[in-house]
């Protein structure tokens, strides 16, 4: 761990922003669909069709990540106001918890303040650890890779623990189906909420790093060698992205998000999901496990031949994952499959979480915007929620779980093709020798600029 008293600071204040965060994030995708399906009773088709309609700005990270490379430098005001909007987003939902459009200001009010959040976090996480400067020595390289794994570890760890104190909090509902107690459950979700406005007021007094936006490209006209080999470049550069972007994708598990727990409750019972609701915490120590054993190893595996440590870690989380939905398919005994499956799957799930962020913004600081580039990878998991949501609750009310499940091992299948195109891309590109500069292109380059 840095020992440096500045990055402990920064460290703190990431830690409690994405403790808040998957407070807002387990309760839209755990607690209240379980809610609204099951204490309610709300038409799944509509509940699917307001989900769809109030996901568009899931995509608003692209808007964001330009705007923060392009344009915003004051990334503490803007952290600040935001954190605002999403402090008062859990009082508009706690006004009438049972009226869908309530849910419907909440969620949009939340996902523009956590995106808007976000984006100023990513802007500062990117200017601190990129590592591709030409001036950088081997030492500064090696300190902003200990930099940026410390950072995905804090802000995953604060995510676990926020997740954690919410299935904490979920234990104090006595009654599943009485709504005064949902209603103290969802107060709870307000009070968690408080610490990123706090965090953002003392982030006022920290001295961040330069983040001047990113200086235009000089616009050029006429085809030369220069310009062609510039695309060329840049063509090259997105092919990782979108290998990434599919990866995310196609590993998202919103398919299932929204119905799993209901269907749990309908097959056995409220004691079930009492139960699991008691043993949630237990899931998140062991994600919480499974992050420190990632970050440990992640070094110390630099010297495979012939596949990253990301890319590695990422294939055994998804292999795992598979074979647990194979066998909740195939099992006799369902309960003890089941119950294993939600404990278990979050444990899996952090195996490939840091190394997918870690991917990401190794391939995010090779271009002109690396905030951009990383808020565009994040939509990837976005899009999957905004599409397979409401597709899974449809599906719910016409085919059966394991028909739903077994579509859910697939997309698990696919994701891994991109995955190994991905590291075997890396792995050409690591043995290949650089090849000295052309010097009359340079010097092409240098005329272009003039103009």
């Amino acid at each position: 761990m840095v020992k440096n008293t500045y990055y402990k600071r920064l460290f703190l204040i990431f830690f409690f922003t994405y403790f808040s965060i998957s407070i807002a994030n387990i309760y839209v995708v755990t607690f209240i669909p379980f809610y609204f399906l099951e204490v309610i009773n709300v038409n799944r088709s509509s509940l699917a069709f307001i989900k769809l309609l109030i996901s568009v700005p899931l995509l608003l990270p692209i808007f964001t990540g330009f705007l923060y490379d392009r344009y915003i430098t004051n990334v503490k005001r803007l952290n600040l106001i935001f954190s605002i909007f999403f402090t008062i987003s859990f009082l508009i939902f706690i006004v009438d918890p049972q009226n869908l459009s309530f849910f419907g200001a909440f969620y949009v009010v939340n996902l523009i303040s956590q995106f808007m959040i976000r984006g100023g976090m990513t802007k500062i996480f990117m200017a601190l650890t990129i590592t591709n400067k030409p001036h950088y020595t081997e030492s500064i390289r090696e300190f902003r890779i200990q930099v940026k794994n410390n950072f995905l570890l804090i802000l995953n760890i604060g995510s676990i623990f926020g997740s954690t104190l919410t299935a904490i909090a979920s234990i104090c509902i006595s009654n599943l189906r009485e709504q005064s107690d949902w209603n103290m459950f969802f107060l709870c979700g307000f009070l968690f909420s408080l610490p990123i406005f706090i965090s953002s007021m003392i982030f006022q007094k920290i001295k961040l790093p330069c983040l001047n936006p990113v200086s235009k490209i000089p616009t050029v006209r006429g085809k030369t060698k220069m310009t062609k080999r510039i695309k060329m470049k840049a063509l090259y550069r997105f092919i990782p992205i979108f290998l990434l972007y599919m990866t995310f994708f196609l590993n998202d598990s919103s398919l299932l998000n929204m119905i799993y727990l209901s269907w749990f409750s309908e097959r056995f019972g409220d004691v079930f999901i009492r139960t699991v609701f008691i043993f949630l915490p237990v899931s998140y120590v062991l994600m919480m496990i499974g992050n420190l054993f990632v970050a440990r190893y992640l070094n110390k595996l630099r010297t495979l031949k012939k596949m990253s440590p990301e890319s590695l870690f990422c294939i055994i989380g998804i292999l795992c994952k598979s074979f647990l939905i194979l066998l909740v398919i195939l099992s006799a005994n369902p309960f003890i499959v089941f119950f294993l499956f939600f404990i278990l799957l979050p444990f899996l799930g952090s195996l490939e979480t840091l190394s997918l962020a870690s991917t990401a913004q190794k391939i995010s600081q090779e271009g002109k915007h690396p905030t951009l580039r990383m808020q565009f990878i994040s939509t990837a998991n976005s899009l999957a929620s905004m599409i397979f949501s409401p597709i899974g609750l449809i599906l719910s009310t016409i085919v059966s779980i394991n028909h739903i499940f077994f579509i859910q091992l697939v997309f698990y299948g696919f994701s891994l093709i991109p995955i190994l195109l991905l590291s075997r891309g890396a792995e050409k590109t690591k043995r290949r020798k650089r090849k000295p500069p052309n010097l009359v292109l340079l010097e092409e380059f240098k005329e272009l600029k003039k103009r």
